[in-house]
């Protein structure tokens, strides 16, 4: 034998009634005693979770003055329990004290209900649970308000909740306009008071601006010399990188993306071809404007040197070579406070009869996409310049065999490091790589093309102060297909 214990159907019986049990052979059980009868048959099925409503059935303005009877008419004159925005009371603020009187219509046992009730805009959170069916508000400050009553049953099935929207005025004193009468009094004052004390004052204030003139004026003539001066600069620069002429001739199909943050970048790109090798590098400075542009012509010089003269061919021989030229040239030490200056690169050596290719890097991988299909070479984590971690480690040189139709990539991090896109985030590396499968097909001047238009579309959004991204770092993409 065994049984299940319910209590649903027993939370509404009077405890005088339950004096005496009787279950007949029909099934059905009785229960009786002073307070009366009830019967309760098991077959027959009661929702006990039906919804019902709690109801705002009056608001009363101050003591007596009745703002709502109860009901509602909609626009064809049908009874509705929700209020339509046509009939939210705009109450004066003298009339900021009501009380809300609210029922739930639920005949299991009236008596067992109890309410909470929250004005939004008011309280802070829902009141405990009680049995009075009322709520008092007084003195309550301007602004718009939801009274929002639930009620709870003897089964605790919680009703749909009554809503009551309404708005209290400000006092004359905080409206829109007596604010703008006391700004206009505070300005007329302030206005007063300064001409009578500073007429004194006023031929002062001319001399001091026919100085401040003058100097602006000075300041504009400097900042004009040293503008044009880095414009020179930028001829200089422009001068020694590798014209698309040059490395075209030796790499028909390739392009290289140039976007300098400032007038002169901290980026640079090198080529050179020796010994049948077609080496061509990106490179990225420490900083960027005038600091960075000085860092790559170290770099574009030291590259000359060690290639062109000295003849050294494999990419990581060069990079090690100009890793310490560049430790020399700059007198580093490693010690703390001094200067640590220095550049990432990626340099590829193309070998286009052989087919053969090899590369090393400093931080920046290469990435090849062959049949569909994204390879990253990473390169080594350290870069070209003092670096106390190094613990004597020498570059790493990949060499690799070339397919027709291979396409390779190399570059600096300034395009995937750029802010923009809707949310502000920086393009990051998942991005760009799907850049890149989606448009390696297609012909170099293209590819760059898309390239740009895509990190200018990204800076275009508007940023949190209502402006468009400026761009964060010198942008360089180089791009090869053998």
């Amino acid at each position: 034998d065994s049984y299940t214990w319910i209590s649903k159907p027993f939370r509404s019986v009077s405890e005088e009634i339950v004096h005496a049990i009787y279950h007949d052979k029909d099934g059905i059980t009785w229960l009786g005693g002073p307070g009366g009868i009830y019967r309760y048959d098991s077959n027959v099925h009661k929702d006990y979770e039906r919804e019902f409503p709690a109801m705002v059935r009056k608001v009363i303005l101050g003591e007596d003055s009745v703002l709502f009877g109860g009901a509602y008419f909609d626009e064809n004159q049908r009874v509705t329990l929700d209020q339509p925005t046509r009939l939210t009371p705009v109450l004066a603020y003298e009339f900021n004290s009501l009380t809300f009187v609210y029922s739930a219509p639920d005949f299991d046992d009236e008596s067992s209900i109890r309410y909470s009730h929250y004005l939004e805009g008011f309280d802070k959170d829902w009141h405990v649970w009680k049995e009075e069916a009322k709520a008092n508000y007084t003195n309550l400050p301007e602004g718009k308000y939801k009274f929002r009553v639930k009620a709870i049953n003897v089964n605790q099935h919680e009703s749909v909740e009554g809503v009551y929207s309404f708005t209290i005025l400000p006092p004359w004193h905080r409206t829109v306009w007596a604010y703008i009468a006391y700004v206009l009094s505070f300005i007329g004052f302030v206005y007063a008071a300064i001409t009578v004390s500073t007429r004194g004052l006023q031929q002062i204030i001319k001399e001091k601006t026919a100085d401040i003139v003058a100097q602006k004026e000075e300041i504009e003539e400097k900042n004009k010399d040293i503008t044009d001066s880095i414009n020179y600069a930028q001829k200089i620069q422009e001068a020694i990188l590798p014209s698309d002429e040059d490395i075209r001739a030796h790499l028909p199909e390739s392009f290289v993306l140039f976007k300098p943050k400032d007038i002169v970048s901290g980026d640079f790109y090198w080529f050179s071809e020796r010994d049948g090798k077609a080496i061509l590098t990106a490179a990225d400075c420490t900083g960027h404007g005038v600091p960075g542009a000085f860092m790559s012509m170290i770099g574009n010089s030291l590259l000359n040197e060690i290639v062109n003269e000295q003849g050294v061919t494999q990419p990581a021989q060069i990079i090690q070579l100009l890793k310490m030229a560049v430790i020399k040239s700059l007198k580093q030490t490693g010690e703390a406070g001094t200067q640590k200056d220095g550049m990432d690169i990626a340099m590829v050596a193309f070998d286009t009869e052989k087919m053969k290719l090899e590369f090393a890097g400093a931080y920046n991988p290469l990435f090849r996409i062959r049949n569909g299909e994204l390879e990253e070479t990473r390169a080594d984590r350290m870069p070209i310049g003092i670096y106390s971690d190094d613990g004597g480690k020498v570059f790493t040189n990949y060499p690799m065999d070339m397919e027709k139709g291979d396409m390779y990539f190399f570059f600096t991090d300034g395009f995937v490091d750029q802010f923009g896109g809707p949310k502000g985030k920086k393009f990051m590396n998942k991005r760009f790589k799907s850049l890149l499968m989606d448009i390696h097909l297609q012909p170099m001047e293209e590819q760059k093309t898309k390239l740009d238009e895509v990190i200018e579309d990204w800076k275009a959004n508007i940023d949190g102060y209502g402006n468009h991204y400026e761009q964060m770092d010198d942008i360089l993409i180089i791009g090869v297909r053998v």
